[in-house]
Order: structure tokens, then C-alpha cells, then sequence
């Protein structure tokens, strides 16, 4: 990222609240709302019937349709 016009550029990085990883806080990361923390890119699974993003941990793979699904809005 581009601070300021002298040219220099800083990583913006930011520490995953699931696995203490760092990554790029612009690019690599997922705000997730059904847990309220911020997480990178591998600990996040897009979940589409939510239209947001989850934690993989809580992701549970749907293989008829293809998508994953909050472990939370099943009924097991």
C-alpha cells in the first residue's frame, strides 16, 4: 500500500483470529459475521444460500449441490 507521495509502500497485515496466522489485510482476508472475527483467506469458505463468508470449520459440503453450508442452519 502506498502511504504517502514519497514512493514508500507498507504491508498492511493482520493476524487471523482463528489460526493467529498472518496475511494481507486488503487482499487476503474475510470478515465473518456468524462469528464476529476477522480470518484469512484459509480459514474463510464462501457459502453461497448465505451469500457470505463462514468459517471452514463450521462449512459442511453439500456434494448434490455443490455448495457449502453453515454447519448451524442444518438440521442433523
Amino acid at each position: 500500500r502506498l502511504d504517502g507521495t514519497g514512493g514508500e509502500a507498507t504491508e498492511q497485515q493482520s493476524e487471523c483470529e482463528q489460526c493467529g496466522d498472518r496475511y494481507d489485510s486488503e487482499e487476503d482476508g474475510a470478515y465473518i459475521d456468524t462469528s464476529d472475527m476477522s480470518v484469512c483467506s484459509d480459514c474463510a469458505t464462501y457459502c453461497d444460500e448465505r451469500q457470505e463468508y463462514i468459517l471452514t470449520d463450521e462449512a459442511v459440503y453439500n456434494n448434490y449441490s455443490g455448495c457449502y453450508h453453515w454447519s448451524d442452519d442444518l438440521d442433523f
